[in-house]
């Protein structure tokens, strides 16, 4: 399992230099489970890892990604999300285009639709 962590996602030491070479760095949680299994610990998910981010980095992530576009989210969770992403300074979110969280249902804003390609479409379906 370790081995495919290291092949899949980036280290604390890349995030640094993806970050020193100005790349913004944003916030997806740490387990990436869906809000649906999360539910209000979304929260927690959230502040864990804008605390994280901002370890390595030394500023604050205003950017979201909802783990698996967002699916799943009823509404305490959504809830919770608005209150925690609020609470840690985010003012953006993307979302992929198949999702259960409505325009407009994170912070107020129009969430930014990313494509998702057929590859992932067809193994997520």
């Amino acid at each position: 399992m370790e081995a495919l962590v290291r092949q899949w996602f980036a280290s604390a030491d890349e995030i640094r230099d993806m970050h020193a070479g100005g790349m913004t760095i944003g916030l997806h949680g740490i387990s990436h489970r869906s809000l649906q299994m999360l539910g209000t610990g979304v929260a927690d998910e959230i502040r864990e890892a804008s605390a994280w981010v901002a370890q390595l980095t030394g500023v604050r992530s205003e950017w979201w990604a909802c783990p698996f576009g967002g699916s799943g989210a009823g509404p305490e969770a959504l809830a919770a999300m608005n209150a925690a992403l609020d609470e840690v300074g985010v003012r953006a979110a993307v979302s992929t285009v198949k999702t259960s969280v409505p325009t407009g249902a994170i912070l107020g804003f129009a969430t930014a639709g990313l494509h998702r390609p057929a590859a992932v479409e067809s193994w997520l379906d």
